[in-house]
């Protein structure tokens, strides 16, 4: 089956068929490499806006064999301001990406301080670091 019929099928497991007007302004935007700031109201779309493009870009490198068997790597990183916000994010990203092949993890504790560094990126929080090098 190829990648396109299986994110097809993984939005039909969503009950989705036809994309909200956010998503129709925004993806064709993500999909070219720009930056969105997208403010609309809960139901409308945004989360599918961001994730559909992420999840096509990485089917993409998988067919073109970008990276080998079994190599673990950060290939994306949402920050979210909330627990339940990046729950939310997570089960849709887990939908998504589950006929590929791709994980989704959440990484805990939420509120933190980014610093982006020339290396990588460090979220501090509560005297905790994580550093993500190699993003």
């Amino acid at each position: 089956m190829s990648g396109f019929s299986l994110l097809v099928e993984a939005l039909e497991h969503l009950d989705i068929t036809h994309p909200t007007t956010v998503q129709l302004q925004t993806i064709p935007k993500v999909m070219k490499g720009h930056n969105i700031l997208c403010a609309a109201e809960t139901g409308s779309g945004k989360t599918l806006s961001y994730l559909l493009p992420v999840v096509h870009r990485l089917q993409a490198e998988k067919d073109s064999e970008m990276y080998g068997e079994g190599a673990h790597k950060i290939s994306t990183l949402v920050l979210v301001p909330s627990r339940e916000l990046a729950e939310q994010v997570a089960a849709v990203s887990r939908t998504l990406c589950a006929p590929f092949g791709f994980l989704t993890r959440t990484i805990q504790p939420f509120d933190p301080t980014v610093i982006q560094t020339s290396t990588g990126i460090i979220l501090y929080s509560h005297r905790r670091r994580l550093c993500l090098y190699h993003l």
